[in-house]
């Protein structure tokens, strides 16, 4: 089960950065129209930020599966859906063609 530590520690710097960027999203004391542009700005870094980050691990679980049976495969994927929940929910964002489930 290395495969699967290896995509749960990407995960885990994909959560502290995403933390990251929360930590320094706008301030609530801001007038309206600079909360309006600090939170696009914040919109575009996460975007900037953690799109690379799904993709990456994307391309990893789909090359661990590479060589893999259709059952084998499967179990996989469940399981790194039930490990890597960020991941699980951001990759229909961020990766085209990505099957729901």
């Amino acid at each position: 089960m290395e495969w699967l530590n290896d995509l749960v520690r990407r995960e885990g710097v994909l959560r502290r950065r995403i933390a990251e960027m929360m930590d320094s999203g706008p301030a609530a004391s801001a007038a309206c129209s600079e909360r309006a542009t600090a939170r696009s700005q914040v919109q575009e870094r996460f975007r900037s930020c953690v799109e690379p980050e799904v993709k990456a691990i994307h391309a990893l679980l789909e090359d661990y599966l590479c060589g893999r049976t259709e059952d084998e495969g499967s179990r996989m994927r469940f399981e790194a859906r039930l490990s890597l929940p960020i991941y699980s929910h951001l990759r229909n964002l961020f990766v085209a063609g990505s099957p729901r489930g």
